[in-house]
């Protein structure tokens, strides 16, 4: 079942960016069951998650769609990431999720419509290929890391914001990747 319009299939391919599709028996809203329906382990998948960011003191009500994307045995932490970015920060309801993004939860991808800022935590960066939902909860796509970050439009953030139970990971100084690869800002 396809649940957003705006494919991740179709954007890696507008992109001419090399992919392996894995369809799934049957569909995942869980990181876990993901990784076992496509042969890939845990941390390579990735979880995507939006927030929406209100400023301090902000009374107009003006919003920021905040997309997070962390390692599938990670959660988002909220301290982490409003630290980051400087503001308080909720996850979308569902009605909401699909408004702004035209995905429902669990088909949200790397490249959704919607959002203002995209922040990518810097555990994904350390696997060489990293797999995620094409927007049909029965589709993963496997790609390599470095083409992924390649096939974004506009900005997209690397910080720590993960929070992960088991992770051995050392934080690294918070980096900005516009347009990775000598593409143009």
């Amino acid at each position: 079942m396809k649940v957003c319009g705006h494919a991740a299939d179709e954007v890696l391919r507008r992109k001419q960016v090399k992919f392996e599709v894995r369809v799934q028996a049957e569909e995942s809203r869980r990181c876990v069951d993901s990784a076992a329906e496509r042969g890939v382990p845990l941390h390579k998948i990735i979880k995507s998650m939006v927030f929406v960011c209100q400023s301090r003191g902000d009374e107009q009500g003006s919003h920021n769609y905040l997309h997070c994307m962390v390692p599938g045995h990670c959660q988002v932490s909220r301290s982490k990431l409003e630290a980051h970015v400087g503001c308080e920060c909720s996850l979308l309801d569902p009605d909401r999720m699909r408004s702004i993004t035209g995905a429902d939860i669990g088909a949200v991808h790397p490249f959704v419509p919607g959002v203002s800022r995209r922040i990518l935590d810097q555990r994904v960066l350390a696997n060489e290929t990293i797999s995620f939902n094409s927007g049909d909860m029965k589709v993963g796509l496997i790609v390599k890391t470095e083409d992924f970050l390649d096939a974004f439009e506009g900005e997209i953030t690397c910080a720590d914001i993960a929070y992960c139970e088991e992770d051995d990971y050392t934080p690294v100084a918070k980096v900005t990747i516009p347009y990775i690869r000598n593409k143009p800002v």
